[in-house]
């Protein structure tokens, strides 16, 4: 789980394995290149791909067009890249969480991990721990103590995911099962709709990717960021305790 977010470009990268050296002495590209990012615009894998795309289209010497498209935790747009042709003009922005956990976890997708091949990495993040702004904590030990009274109650704690199988939907499984606490898991085709509603306080806390965006909505009292799921404070998110410094969660480092 402690593995890095590893960007793969599907179908550029078939399309530059099959192609002799008389084909890649032809002019390439001659026409916009697609930029796959699986899930809804305003995530951070969105976010990604608007700080890569315009330096990428000056590498190639054409426009490199973003388009989003979410669903079945990025397995959609996954497998709408394997569709297509093998010719260079669609490249798939993708991670572990949809070419190897959402096959594992949702049996109608039928491709594998195998079936794309890694071109470069673009990004590492780090998971922030998100509660809604009005709940009634300040720290994750606050937190859990909160949830479990919620779940003695009848009234289990709810959190967000990118969807079944994603790698945040394991966190939060696996978030409940280390503290004994049961939680309810509510699925979304991205971290924008997911935000959206715990900007809303319609789900109660979200394990997200972390951006600065969060730093300005916990400033501006719309979200609390209760911890990093750092081992230790880092030079860009001082400010916020890692979940080493909690006494329920000493263990609880992650990020992607």
């Amino acid at each position: 789980m402690n593995s890095p977010l590893k960007t793969l470009m599907a179908a550029a990268a078939i399309a530059l394995a099959s192609l002799s050296g008389a084909a890649l002495a032809q002019s390439y590209p001659t026409r916009p290149v697609t930029l796959m990012v699986p899930y809804p615009a305003g995530g951070l894998s969105d976010v990604i791909a608007r700080s890569v795309n315009n330096t990428l289209g000056k590498q190639l010497g054409q426009p490199v067009v973003i388009e989003n498209l979410g669903g079945a935790s990025g397995s959609i747009a996954a497998q709408k890249v394997l569709n297509g042709a093998s010719d260079g003009y669609t490249v798939f922005q993708g991670s572990p969480n949809e070419l190897i956990l959402a096959p594992l976890a949702i049996a109608s997708i039928k491709f594998k991990s195998e079936d794309f091949r890694l071109v470069q990495m673009i990004a590492t993040a780090q998971i922030a721990f998100l509660a809604r702004k009005d709940f009634p904590a300040s720290t994750v030990d606050e937190f859990l103590d909160q949830a479990r009274k919620a779940a003695q109650q009848g009234r289990p704690l709810t959190y967000a995911s990118v969807g079944p199988g994603s790698f945040y939907h394991l966190l939060g499984e696996h978030l409940s099962k280390v503290t004994g606490i049961p939680m309810v898991h509510v699925p979304y085709k991205g971290a924008a709709p997911a935000e959206q509603d715990l900007l809303a306080s319609q789900v109660d806390f979200f394990l997200a990717p972390y951006g600065k965006k969060y730093d300005d909505m916990h400033k501006s009292g719309r979200v609390k960021v209760l911890a990093m799921l750092n081992s230790e404070r880092l030079d860009n998110v001082k400010s916020y305790p890692a979940i080493t410094e909690s006494t329920q969660l000493k263990n609880f480092t992650f990020n992607i």
